[in-house]
């Protein structure tokens, strides 16, 4: 088999990280990210997608069977470039309490390469650099939620340029998606400033500007700076 740790994960399309038998195996999404998907779904023409709340601010994406948006027949994901950090970072799994990481042993390959990846370590950022992104991008949205929320800004129209140009000036753009989904469709996630700044600049906001708040979960403390 080789060292694990000299290669990088490759998903051999198994389709099981896709697949909900039971709920405790469905994803657990972020606030922005159930709002994400049930507007993709009404576009896409998928039943609505149901969701249900932890404690926490977290939501359960309930699935059974095969999830919505897979495609059996070229074994993919027809959102793959937006799914939800918990797609994105598997076979990875994340307790966002305590930040530990494990694997997955749902996966195939790793299944098939878990003698090897007892000792990862520290070279888990090279065997699933892809998937460990999704986990500092969960890793940074927790503390910022943490310290104070987030906003999540969802545009359908043609001004996203101006509004993202004008928010970056006075925000910290944490995230932003211009989906290849749904025509004109943007999301941003934006922190270190107000709902009412975002509303401000938008010229009618509506039902388009939420604040995503998940500060009931214990992150740990973060590491002193040096120096």
């Amino acid at each position: 088999m080789g060292d694990v740790n000299s290669r990088a994960f490759s998903c051999l399309r198994c389709s099981k990280c896709c697949f909900f038998s039971d709920r405790k195996e469905c994803p657990i999404v972020l606030p922005h990210e159930a709002r994400y998907i049930a507007l993709l779904a009404e576009h896409m023409g998928i039943p609505e997608p149901r969701f249900e709340r932890l404690p926490a601010g977290f939501y359960v994406w309930i699935v059974s069977g095969y999830c919505p948006f897979y495609d059996e027949a070229s074994k993919a994901c027809r959102i793959h470039g937006e799914k939800p950090l918990a797609c994105r970072m598997f076979p990875l799994l994340v307790n966002p309490s305590t930040l530990e990481l494990s694997v997955s042993s749902a996966c195939e390959w790793i299944r098939r390469n878990i003698d090897e990846l007892a000792d990862l370590g520290e070279s888990v950022e090279k065997v699933f650099p892809s998937e460990f992104s999704a986990v500092k991008e969960l890793v940074t949205v927790l503390y910022k939620s943490a310290e104070g929320g987030l906003v999540s800004l969802m545009l359908l129209g043609d001004n996203v340029k101006e509004v993202f140009r004008e928010l970056a000036s006075k925000c910290t753009i944490i995230k932003f998606i211009e989906s290849n989904v749904v025509e004109g469709l943007h999301l941003m996630l934006l922190s270190d400033c107000s709902e009412d700044y975002v509303k401000s600049v938008l010229h009618d906001p509506g039902k388009e500007v939420s604040i995503s708040h998940i500060g009931k979960v214990q992150v740990p403390a973060k590491p002193a700076e040096e120096g």
